[in-house]
């Protein structure tokens, strides 16, 4: 991002975000100084404390072994390496002479060794206590060498390696804790700032939120007037203008939407009187002259020997008029519908005669599975038995039909909140997500073949009942219809859509 286009996004913070910005920059900028300093601090005061303390061990060695070398007891000089080379910290314990050859060593099998490396040959050469960093070592390590003195002269030095792993884990342990004092330390400073900007700019805040909610529709919104002063009148008179605009979008909205329901009311109603006057019209044309073809069928096929080859095309025509007939059955009976004749009717016993008929009709396969759990405590409904059984019927044949040839049909009837509940499932392959809220139209249908007035006359049979239907449908579980009756009868008129 641009120097410029920082700027642009400085301008466009808030005030709360500006005094948070400001604070947590000052606090950042002054850990980010003294952090690294205490720490660089604290690394070489430990480092020199070591070293100090590696330097002192050193040269007591020398000291040491001073007896021992002039002596030749190299058993003694063992022991005395043996009990330095015990601490943790220490890596070796060596003396060898000015050539580089080991006289003793903390590991016994390169006494005799000679030492060719950078640092040996150093220290070979040093006539003081010199200390070297080890390159080799894996962790922060120095190499420390003191010369030994015999009568003016040093034919040999006393070395050790020690490693700071502990003293540096150390540092970094310290380091962590100061770091994680800095990141409290900045949170907490951003914290108070955010609190200390938010009592600043709280005021002015709220009546900007409370505008813009206004100007976006938020009629319930309020400012509060414990703010004090001038802000406080201001806000008083906000909320008076805001509860004035409210009560006014109310009543436009109650009567908008009364207007709308009663507008799409009258147009369903009249459509539905549309539709059903010409269905019946036509269903009463087309009737007549079917009764009449039916006939002149009939006695075609009487007068046909039995092996003609047209008794074939007679049974087609027969077949195509029987279902022409039953088109024209239910446009009668959309277009037509006649009112309820109430009577105390059991759900079981409906069910069970319609499951009865469903299973002895050619278009349910023999492999279809039924399961009826019908509640025996549930009392009789008020209902028109023929029409119910119609409601049933139709459910029930299309739930077969859209299984096919496999499957289960579950009926099921309970109570819920005093009513009676009836639900019909199928193991089909569901209805199209685009399809579910339009089935109960006239004349939409899914299936090859059909007039879309079956589920449209089911609605208007359980509505006439004072009743509700529902449907659920997926790919993976199949379909379900929910109808609910109610146990006392209806007292509007039915069949009034």
């Amino acid at each position: 991002m641009t120097i410029r286009g920082l700027a642009e996004w400085y301008r466009g913070l808030g005030l709360r975000a500006k005094f948070a910005l400001h604070i947590a920059g000052s606090i950042l900028l002054l850990f980010g100084l003294i952090v690294p300093a205490v720490v660089y601090l604290q690394t070489e005061a430990a480092l020199e404390q070591a070293r100090h303390r590696g330097l002192e061990l050193t040269k007591v060695f020398a000291h040491a072994s001073v007896h021992s070398l002039v002596a030749d007891d190299f058993l003694a000089m063992r022991h005395i390496v043996n009990s330095i080379a015990s601490d943790p910290g220490v890596l070796y314990v060596m003396i060898h002479d000015r050539q580089g050859r080991l006289l003793v060593h903390s590991d016994i099998r390169r006494v005799g060794e000679s030492l060719s490396d950078p640092v040996s040959a150093a220290a070979a050469r040093a006539d003081k206590p010199v200390i070297q960093d080890l390159p080799d070592a894996r962790a922060h390590a120095e190499d420390f060498t003191v010369p030994i003195y015999v009568m003016n002269e040093t034919p040999a030095v006393a070395r050790i390696g020690i490693s700071f792993a502990e003293e540096m884990a150390k540092i970094r342990e310290t380091r962590h804790v100061i770091l994680g004092v800095a990141i409290l330390a900045l949170a907490a400073g951003v914290g108070l700032a955010g609190l200390q900007a938010r009592s600043v700019t709280r005021p002015v805040g709220q009546l900007v939120e409370g505008a813009d909610a206004l100007s976006r529709g938020r009629l319930d919104h309020r400012i509060p007037e414990s703010m004090g002063g001038e802000l406080a009148q201001l806000a008083g008179a906000f909320n008076r203008m805001a509860g004035s605009v409210q009560a006014l979008i109310e009543r436009l909205k109650q009567s908008h939407d009364a207007l709308s329901a009663a507008q799409d009311e009258l147009v369903r109603q009249t459509r539905m009187a549309a539709i059903g006057q010409i269905a019946a019209a036509v269903a009463h044309e087309i009737r007549n002259p079917l009764s009449a073809l039916s006939t002149c069928v009939q006695l075609l096929r009487r007068d046909l020997p039995a092996d003609s080859e047209d008794v074939e095309l007679i049974q087609i025509i027969q077949t195509e008029a029987r279902r022409l007939n039953e088109i024209v059955s239910d446009f009668l009976t959309f277009g037509r519908p006649r009112p309820p004749r109430w009577e105390a009717v059991v759900l079981a016993d409906v069910i069970q005669e319609a499951v009865t008929l469903l299973q002895r009709d050619p278009r349910c396969s023999p492999a279809l599975a039924f399961d009826l759990s019908l509640d025996p405590t549930l009392p009789a409904v008020p209902a028109d038995r023929d029409q119910l059984h119609q409601v049933l019927w139709n459910l029930c044949l299309n739930a077969v039909q859209a299984m096919g040839p496999e499957g289960k049909l579950r009926v099921d009837t309970r109570w819920a909140d005093g009513r009676a509940v009836i639900r019909i499932e199928d193991t089909g392959p569901g209805i199209p997500g685009a399809s579910t809220s339009r089935i109960f139209d006239p004349f939409y249908t899914t299936k090859a073949g059909g007039i879309g007035l079956g589920l449209a006359i089911v609605r208007r049979i359980v509505e006439d009942h004072g009743g509700d239907i529902a449907v659920e449908s997926s790919q993976e579980k199949g379909t379900c219809f929910t109808l609910t009756l109610a146990l006392e009868q209806k007292q509007t008129s039915p069949g009034a859509s």
